[in-house]
């Protein structure tokens, strides 16, 4: 899979560090977010996003061209969408 076209979007970051995305949403406003390269090598992505002044993280899955998070709470899989162009 390439997604080379995601570089032109401020949202992905690449591959940076869990703990270098802390320090870049660290003084955001709630509702803050960046995509970047997950360090686990069984996902693509990794989510990491402001809530409540606090930073979290969440992995991203990929399966059949969609792509998930695992909400922790119900431990259901919930989409996301993201509409990339214009």
């Amino acid at each position: 899979m390439y997604f080379y076209f995601l570089k032109q979007y401020g949202w992905y970051w690449g591959p940076i560090s869990g703990e270098a995305a802390e320090k870049i949403l660290s003084n955001e406003p709630d509702g803050s977010f960046i995509v970047r390269d997950s360090s686990d090598d069984h996902y693509i992505f990794s989510l990491s996003f402001r809530l409540n002044s606090c930073v979290r993280h969440v992995r991203i899955e990929h399966d059949q061209g969609k792509f998930y998070y695992l909400h922790t709470i119900s431990k259901s899989l919930m989409p996301i969408t993201v509409k990339v162009g214009s």
